[in-house]
């Protein structure tokens, strides 16, 4: 799998949010609702990450055993 940054993460869930605020129909966002959509996307971008790196953790825990080298008996 190929590597992903926290940045990436960050842009992609901000820009998803941004997107369905005006699918919605509302207002302009205002400062403060910018700044609420840039702090959830930080903290859900950390969380996001972490999940991603348990999952590599536990693929690669799991991916010795199959690859052990047979010996000649």
């Amino acid at each position: 799998m190929a590597k992903v940054s926290r940045k990436d993460i960050q842009l992609s869930i901000e820009g998803a949010l941004q997107q369905t605020l005006l699918k919605l129909d509302l207002p302009e966002p205002s400062k403060k609702i910018e700044k609420l959509v840039d702090n959830f996307s930080r903290k859900f971008s950390v969380k996001v990450k972490d999940a991603i790196k348990k999952n590599d953790k536990a693929k690669k825990r799991a991916k010795p055993e199959s690859t052990l080298k047979k010996t000649k008996a």
